[in-house]
């Protein structure tokens, strides 16, 4: 062992703030608290259990299930993080900030990314550089290139390629440079027609609809 790392063997659960001050510390059972904040040089530590806590400020985090409001780190390695906002180097959940995704799962609402390396990827919308997963359901993806087994998004916006190996689903693709590709391997592309709530529209738009429905009847 490490002669820095501190061993804290019991379970922590308090409602007040947790400042960590030493580097690398292991938590050897569940983590649950306000906020924690690591001011450590390393600003690293591990959990072998489950973090619970509301805001998470560190440069490294390391454990089973993070569940949180917001987070802010360098690098996070975990199975399962459900989160509110993530603003990191290396991370994923509802609204994440990040260079690179390690995990097993990611359940998010927006992802700003550098890299993301997945299992599954579900998400509401994504914005990074590269993206490699199996799986990727999503609203609207904006990345630089974008490799998956199965992809399913509304609006794709990539700058050089897109490929997706046994399914394609979206509603538009589209690349930002002359020579860019999108390619599904095994099939073709699928089309879906895009879902446009009536509320959402304007007064001209649902008349203009409404014209062209009669129209086609």
């Amino acid at each position: 062992m490490n002669i820095e790392e501190r061993i804290v063997k019991e379970k922590i659960s308090i409602d007040e703030d947790l400042v960590l001050c030493v580097d690398n510390i292991v938590f050897e059972q569940d983590l649950k608290c306000k906020n924690i904040s690591c001011k450590s040089p390393k600003k690293s530590f591990k959990v072998k259990g489950n973090i619970d806590a509301w805001n998470i400020y560190a440069r490294n985090i390391n454990a089973e299930n993070i569940d949180a409001e917001n987070i802010d780190a360098w690098n996070i390695y975990a199975w399962n993080i459900d989160a509110g906002n993530i603003d990191a180097e290396n991370i994923d959940a509802w609204n994440i900030y990040a260079w690179n995704i390690d995990a097993g799962n990611i359940d998010a609402w927006n992802i700003n990314a550098g890299n993301i390396d997945a299992w599954n990827i579900n998400a509401e919308n994504i914005d990074a550089l590269n993206i490699d997963a199996l799986n990727i359901s999503a609203g609207n993806i904006d990345a630089w290139n974008l490799h998956a087994k199965n992809l399913n998004a509304e609006n794709i916006s990539y700058f050089a390629s897109c490929v997706s190996r046994e399914t394609f689903k979206c509603v538009s693709v589209k690349g930002r440079r002359d020579k860019s590709i999108h390619v599904c391997l095994d099939n073709e592309i699928e089309f879906k027609t895009k879902k446009v709530r009536l509320e959402d529209l304007s007064k001209q738009e649902l008349i203009k609809r409404l014209k062209e429905k009669e129209r086609d009847d």
